[in-house]
């Protein structure tokens, strides 16, 4: 792996109250970056980097994000930051948002039946990392990789050993990112109950 972490800080341990982790540089020197909680002011950077994703699903023939039932709204963005659970991954030093997901305590309804396999924990608490996007501004600096590390450390700082997430059959770049991270395919899931709308579902305990 490219980049490195640092010691996991928490937002009480900063002089601001949004930060959560540090990433250090990685071995080529590029940009040091931080996860935060987002903020309002974030909002059109993300919408940004949603649209610019759900393009490059569509190219790449992955149904995911590609209907108005699916997709990410403003709206949901703006209920999500102001209940703390939207996470932005930004350079250290400023700059536009290198990659964002959501942190969103369980249970998720769509979790609570899973199809050919099983969760290791079926019983204990979990969190949930859902709408993982990266910018393409910051290609070759391991964004996705990075943002999955920080993400997994702010689970544990807030109080969460197990973590899950899913994507779409069809969304191998992020099946590689999520196994690369650690986690261990789990089975299908469907979204809603929907049977033409399933996942495959990944856990992992830290």
């Amino acid at each position: 792996m490219a980049e490195s972490r640092s010691t996991s800080r928490s937002a009480e341990q900063t002089s601001d109250p949004l930060l959560v982790h540090t990433l250090a540089a990685d071995k080529a020197g590029k940009n040091t970056f931080v996860l935060r909680r987002a903020e309002s002011a974030d909002l059109d950077g993300i919408m940004d980097i949603i649209a610019a994703s759900r393009e490059l699903l569509r190219r790449d023939g992955i149904p995911q994000w590609q209907d108005d039932a699916t997709t990410p709204t403003r709206g949901e963005f703006e209920q999500s930051i102001a209940r703390g659970e939207t996470y932005v991954l930004v350079p250290l030093g400023g700059g536009p948002i290198a990659g964002l997901a959501n942190l969103v305590p369980g249970p998720d309804t769509s979790y609570n039946k899973i199809y050919t396999g099983s969760w290791r924990e079926p019983d204990e608490p979990y969190i949930t990392i859902h709408r993982v996007a990266a910018s393409n501004a910051y290609a070759g600096q391991h964004i996705g990789s990075r943002l999955l590390a920080a993400l997994l450390e702010q689970s544990l700082a807030l109080g969460y050993e197990q973590v899950r997430i899913d994507t779409h059959d069809k969304n191998g770049r992020m099946r590689h990112l999520i196994t690369k991270a650690g986690f261990r395919y789990a089975g299908k899931i469907l979204i809603h109950g929907d049977s033409y709308n399933s996942r495959r579902a990944y856990d992992i305990l830290l």
